[in-house]
């Protein structure tokens, strides 16, 4: 039996290698590096995946309309390439995603890239006994400093004079009756505030809708934020805009005339005065004797009257 090598824990479902340029492109968004991660964790050691659209929406927890948005930055920085071919019997196949190992434009670092690890310049994997560790004094946890940073934040906010304060999504999800809102649809609706440029009066008018139809649920304020994107709405104005522009076009609806196209003709005719039901009594005048007289004489003349066998009439 031959020796098999199983690899257990989180390597088991395969792996792969992220350049840490990526990680620190300051021009590349979180959704941007994590589609690449994911790409990456596919194409393990070489640099070529496939998987599906569908399979990565799913796994990322993200619409298509926001993967490919994403996806769009890292094809025009270079960092990936994608092909499309068509399989034996003309089908489309997946996307065919290639990652390359140059690029042809300057990243913008969070940070300077180190140099190779010296003994003067260890690397964080690799202390010496100059520099037993990289941790002092000094060094910040960026975790910390950023979960402190968004803590600081809110609190600023709910701590703002009554005149300033200036009303934010979470604090309108749940001041209009949605209930306490889940960590989950305060990170969906932080990007839809991205999607907007940063517009977040945007997001709120759409939970302010939501809550006036009496449908206090995320995936109804999603849809409003989705029909506005798609009519290009910027700022509240627009949305003023729109909302005047469909009364108007309601109201013009309800005061144009009714057509009649589809009701049946009604023909009307007028009666001649002869036929009317006045003008059809019959008046009878008696017969003077002497018109009895003519009319007896006719009528004998009638009944005596026989034609011959050629055909002539004789009285």
């Amino acid at each position: 039996m031959d020796d098999k090598l199983k690899i257990e824990g989180v390597l088991s479902q395969g792996y792969g290698i992220i350049p840490k340029l990526v990680m620190k492109d300051k021009d590349l968004t979180i959704e941007a590096k994590a589609i690449y991660a994911y790409i990456s964790s596919y194409a393990g050691n070489g640099n070529t995946a496939f998987p599906s659209v569908g399979l990565i929406c799913t796994d990322l927890d993200i619409g298509e309309n926001r993967f490919h948005k994403h996806k769009k930055v890292l094809i025009e920085k270079g960092y990936i390439e994608v092909k499309r071919e068509r399989d034996g019997r003309g089908i489309w196949g997946s996307n065919v995603y290639t990652i390359n190992s140059v690029i042809n434009y300057s990243p913008t670092l969070q940070n300077e890239v180190m140099d190779e690890p010296t003994r003067h310049y260890p690397s964080m994997d690799e202390p010496t006994l100059e520099h037993p560790t990289m941790d002092n004094d000094g060094t910040n946890n960026n975790s910390f400093n950023n979960n402190s940073s968004i803590n600081n934040s809110l609190k600023n906010k709910q701590q703002q004079p009554a005149s300033e304060k200036q009303l934010n999504f979470i604090t309108t999800w749940e001041q209009t009756g949605f209930g306490m809102i889940p960590p989950l649809t305060i990170e969906k609706l932080e990007h839809w505030v991205k999607d907007f440029e940063g517009n977040e009066s945007i997001v709120v008018k759409a939970i302010e809708v939501a809550s006036d139809q009496g449908v206090r649920k995320y995936a109804y304020v999603n849809t409003i934020l989705k029909n506005w994107e798609d009519k290009g709405v910027k700022s509240v104005e627009d949305i003023d805009a729109l909302e005047k522009k469909r009364e108007a076009e309601v109201q013009a609806k309800k005061a144009a005339p009714k057509s009649n196209f589809n009701k049946p003709l009604l023909r009307k005719e007028t009666l001649p005065d002869w036929a009317k039901e006045e003008n059809q009594q019959v008046k009878e005048k008696p017969m003077s004797e002497e018109e009895k007289a003519h009319f007896r004489k006719r009528l004998e003349r009638i009944n005596n009257f026989r034609v011959d066998d050629g055909g002539r009439a004789e009285a």
